[in-house]
C-alpha cells in the first residue's frame, strides 16, 4: 500500500476515534457550571434550527453528510448499491 494511501486511511481512523471521544464527552452528565456556560455561549447565539442541528450532531444522534471533494472522504464503498 502506498504511503499516501496509508496516511489517508490513518487520518480517517483517527478522525473517527476523535469523533467517538467527542460524542462520549458530550453525552456525559452532570456537566460543571463552567462547561454549561461554555455550551450556553456556543449554542445561545444560533437560531433555533442551527442550534437543534448542532446539538444533535454533537451528541452523535445524526451525522453530517460527507463532502465527496474532501481529501478525508472515503470512497471505498461508493460503488455498492443501496438497499
Amino acid at each position: 500500500m502506498e504511503t499516501a494511501e496509508r496516511e489517508r486511511i490513518q487520518a480517517i481512523i483517527e478522525g473517527a476515534a476523535k469523533r467517538k471521544a467527542a460524542i462520549i464527552e458530550a453525552r456525559s452528565q452532570p456537566k460543571s457550571a463552567e462547561v454549561e456556560a461554555e455550551l450556553a455561549a456556543r449554542y445561545g447565539v444560533m437560531d433555533l434550527e442551527d442550534r437543534a442541528f448542532n446539538i444533535l450532531l454533537d451528541l452523535g444522534i445524526i451525522e453530517a453528510s460527507p463532502d465527496p471533494s474532501s481529501p478525508q472522504y472515503d470512497d471505498s464503498k461508493d460503488d455498492e448499491p443501496v438497499c
